[in-house]
């Protein structure tokens, strides 16, 4: 990962870029990035009526899911044809198969889409990389040196998190909120499919 990060002169995303491009800018106040509706709000089990107007197949799903109002990959309940059926490809819910509001596409406010759900997103975490205590540096883009990363990096098991949930997170845990902290100091350097990564590059 960080290695193509390097290649591509691109760098790792920190904890404030993220919570910035999920919820907006300003005074924004959004739970999720779509807005503050949960999306676990539906109108039955899929599973049991797949007709129903809840239900949709998205591409690349082999099942009904019972997301009706917000589109993001997410375990809700057992309700979900397919159960734990694993990431999708990104952008999935901004296809046009589907008639939907610009809500429903679960992208936040600047159009970014995945921020809930999916995948979890490694990150820099700003409890271990803020200096002690001090802003935390902006890292700078890769330089193609794949022996030597920019010291601003964190290290494979220091200085970084998760943040975002993932395909088989719940609502009721709160994995899918904006402000979710919980894996934030997560520094397992072991590959999951429940784990990626989303690049940033400063201008």
């Amino acid at each position: 990962t960080v290695a193509y990060l390097d290649w591509a002169a691109l760098r790792p995303m920190t904890e404030m870029e993220f919570e910035k491009s999920a919820r907006g800018g300003g005074t924004n106040t959004n739970t999720y990035p779509w807005g503050i509706a949960s999306p676990d709000t539906d109108n039955g089990d899929c599973s049991l009526t797949p007709t129903a107007t809840n239900c949709y197949q998205p591409s690349g799903h082999s099942g009904n899911y019972d997301a009706p109002r917000y589109y993001t990959n997410y375990f809700d309940k057992n309700a979900n044809t397919d159960g734990y059926d694993g990431p999708t490809n990104v952008g999935n819910y901004l296809s046009g198969d589907l008639a939907r509001s610009s809500a429903q596409t679960g992208a936040s406010p600047y159009g970014v889409a995945d921020m809930a759900g999916n995948n979890w997103e490694h990150l820099i975490n700003c409890n271990k990389w803020d200096g002690g205590g001090t802003v935390a540096p902006t890292p700078l883009n890769g330089d193609g040196n794949f022996v030597v990363l920019p010291a601003s990096w964190p290290g494979a098991a220091t200085g970084k998190g998760l943040r975002g949930g993932c395909w088989y997170a719940s609502v009721a845990n709160g994995d899918l909120r904006v402000s979710d902290r919980s894996d934030a100091e997560w520094t397992n350097a072991a590959r999951y499919n429940d784990v990626g990564f989303r690049p940033a590059r400063t201008p």
